[in-house]
């Protein structure tokens, strides 16, 4: 048992992170998507994770809501700039200029939704952010990780510098809700996750950085969300 972590999350956590590697390899080859709803939900991995690691969350909001689903894949070698780029292009290409658009992004993937958001022009359309676990202040556990993206996830890095403390497109703010993990051990300290002004900011006091995707409580609140 690793020290400082109580054994029943540390349980928890490994079971989590299996399921995504079984989620992962299960979809190694699937083809993709394009939705053509006039509500497009975009859901965005975290670092060293992909896209189907959602499936989960995207059929239980395809089965409770209208909105329609798509996953956005990344590897961890890239650049945030160059990361944002392919995302901005993927939307272009694969959801209707039409549709309206909300994003769902997991640790990093809530500062990559957020750089889209806040500096790309072709952020227009979105209507509504959601950040599950996202270190909005950085984190500290990612000090003496090497690599690009984990050192835009410092602190202090100027990833973190770049984004502020509001999500805005223009000035103008974009409703959002972001989830905090109580018992993180990847967003340290915890509230990072909710270091962002005017968010609606839920807390689950009992759960970890990956086990909030495949809990209940936090696929309520990611439909309540999409369906203010």
């Amino acid at each position: 048992m690793r020290e400082g972590l109580p054994e029943s999350l540390f349980r928890r956590e490994a079971k989590a992170v299996v399921q995504q590697g079984w989620l992962i390899a299960k979809n190694l080859r699937r083809t993709a998507q394009r939705p053509m709803g006039p509500r497009v939900a975009v859901f965005v991995h975290g670092f060293m994770a992909a896209g189907p690691v959602f499936d989960p969350m995207r059929e239980e909001v395809t089965r409770r809501t209208t909105w329609e689903t798509l996953d956005f894949n990344y590897g961890p070698l890239s650049s945030l700039d160059v990361i944002t780029e392919r995302f901005a292009r993927t939307i272009e290409e694969r959801v209707p200029k039409s549709s309206r658009l909300a994003l769902v992004g997991h640790s990093l993937g809530g500062l990559l939704c957020r750089r889209y958001i806040q500096l790309s022009p072709g952020a227009r359309s979105v209507e509504r952010l959601i950040t599950l676990a996202t270190p909005h202040a950085g984190t500290r556990s990612v000090l003496y990780v090497p690599g690009v993206l984990a050192t835009a996830l410092r602190p202090d890095s100027d990833a973190i510098l770049e984004l502020g403390t509001s999500v805005t497109r223009g000035g103008e703010s974009i409703p959002h809700t972001a989830v905090v993990a109580g018992r993180d051990k990847m967003v340290t300290p915890p509230s990072s996750a909710g270091a962002v002004d005017q968010a609606q900011v839920i807390h689950f006091e009992d759960l970890g950085h990956n086990e909030l995707l495949f809990d209940s409580r936090v696929y309520d609140v990611v439909v309540e969300a999409l369906e203010c």
